[in-house]
């Protein structure tokens, strides 16, 4: 890294293959960074470009090595380079592939460089991985092979590690968690802390939704203890947070302020009124609301959110469309709907919660579903993204904070936590100490058994 911590120069391994067996190098690197920046048409690929809009330029330096040059200081630049790509894959495709597909890999299953070879897909059923017999490190993986179950609901996930049918689950339902925790010498469990967080969409471009004083009647009315209660019961721990998971510029005693305090008496009142000086005294109909998989969040914490909208504030809805998990990200992207809910919530790279509320609540904003824009929170946010001292950083995240109370994007409930849960043969994967992220990493599992 240069002095001024503007320039980042990598090394790269030499001898890494593709599981096709051609040679990783720089050129991979610099496609995969080409295809951010300038997609080809028909892919989306917003929010990688926004995730790394720091980035001035970038070049290879020979096939092994590349380097990154900032607009600014940017201090989580490493972090989210190294972020986990479960959910928003930053990850580096193969310059061949890329070519041989114009930059669309939606259909392929594109060769990695990692331990594990994919050897047989079951569409919906089961993905079976092989060790990769030419990984780097001839140390890894330490098993030959891993399957992966599709099993869509979490209390089914957790009944099978119960029941010895499948040997580990990164997230299973409290209950099935609890049972396992009851019983240390056949389970191990884990509740490491997102740095996300999670509560509904509504569509600003549908009317109602579109008005400040109907958003923040919502933001004040519904009870988010109550909500958080009812998804810790029925799936896993959401913690009540206020605009992201635990990060370092937190208001002190904002469980007090309006709309996040546990008392709703005095919130409610004010609610109503709010909605009544936007025109809305006795509520109004939504055109769409649409419920995404799993069960508890379409048929319990759903209808629990949905009744607290209309006996409060008289908001119904006319027609509901429920949807398997898979097909979230391109609903939302769609807007055909006034109101979402399901279990994707905002995902957060870095602890520091700027880059966050740039994603999704940014005018421009990568995955702001929301079709939300507020100039004053705009300008707050690209100070955030180049300030470096602390105090400062402090103040403007204050403010940004406020301001999202003032107008809310959406109703922002709980921060999350992961709830895996494993036979206690699974060694290697630090289970009950885990603190945050490597979802779907294996390659130092191993069974002592």
């Amino acid at each position: 890294m240069s002095d001024d911590g503007t320039t980042y120069t990598f090394p790269l391994r030499e001898g890494v293959r593709w599981h096709d067996m051609q040679e990783f190098d720089s050129s991979d690197v610099i496609a995969t960074f080409d295809r951010f920046f300038n997609p080809p048409e028909g892919v989306t690929t917003k929010a990688m470009a926004e995730k790394y809009d720091a980035i001035e330029s970038y070049k290879a330096n020979g096939p092994y090595e590349v380097e990154f040059k900032l607009k600014q200081l940017t201090p989580w630049f490493l972090e989210l380079l190294a972020a986990d790509p479960l959910f928003y894959p930053g990850v580096i495709y193969a310059e061949h592939e890329l070519t041989a597909n114009n930059g669309d890999l939606r259909s392929e299953i594109s060769a990695g460089t990692g331990p594990f070879t994919v050897k047989e897909i079951q569409a919906g059923e089961m993905w079976v991985l092989e060790a990769n017999m030419n990984y780097w490190d001839p140390e890894l993986p330490y098993v030959d092979s891993i399957r992966q179950f599709h099993i869509g609901a979490w209390p089914d996930r957790g009944a099978a590690v119960l029941t010895g049918q499948t040997d580990f689950a990164w997230n299973v339902s409290f209950d099935t968690w609890k049972e396992g925790a009851a019983q240390p010498n056949k389970f191990q469990v884990g509740l490491p802390s997102g740095t996300g967080g999670w509560g509904i969409w509504y569509n600003q471009e549908r009317p109602g939704f579109s008005d400040q004083k109907v958003r923040q009647a919502i933001h004040l009315a519904l009870d988010r203890k109550a909500i958080s209660d009812i998804i810790t019961s029925v799936v896993i721990p959401f913690p009540q947070a206020h605009w992201g998971g635990p990060h370092p510029y937190q208001i002190d005693g904002w469980d007090q302020l309006p709309g996040w305090r546990n008392e709703k008496e005095e919130d409610v009142a004010r609610a109503k009124e709010l909605m009544a000086e936007a025109g809305f005294a006795d509520g109004f109909v939504a055109k769409k609301l649409v419920l995404s998989q799993p069960a508890p969040f379409s048929e319990v914490s759903g209808p629990a959110i949905l009744a607290e909208m209309a006996d409060k504030l008289g908001i119904t809805y006319e027609d509901t469309e429920v949807i398997e998990r898979s097909l979230e990200g391109d609903t939302l992207m769609e807007g055909d709907w006034d109101i979402f809910i399901g279990p994707s919530g905002f995902g957060s790279d870095t602890m520091d919660p700027t880059k966050m509320w740039q994603k999704y609540h940014a005018c421009d904003g990568g995955m702001n579903f929301s079709n939300h824009c507020d100039e004053t929170l705009d300008g707050l946010l690209e100070k955030l993204l180049v300030e470096t001292d602390e105090s400062v950083r402090q103040t403007l995240a204050t403010q940004a904070m406020e301001n999202l109370n003032d107008n809310p994007p959406t109703w922002y409930c709980c921060g999350t936590a992961g709830i895996p849960m494993a036979r206690t043969y699974v060694k290697g994967l630090s289970i009950p100490t885990r603190i945050n992220g490597g979802w779907k990493r294996f390659e130092t599992v191993w069974l002592d058994k």
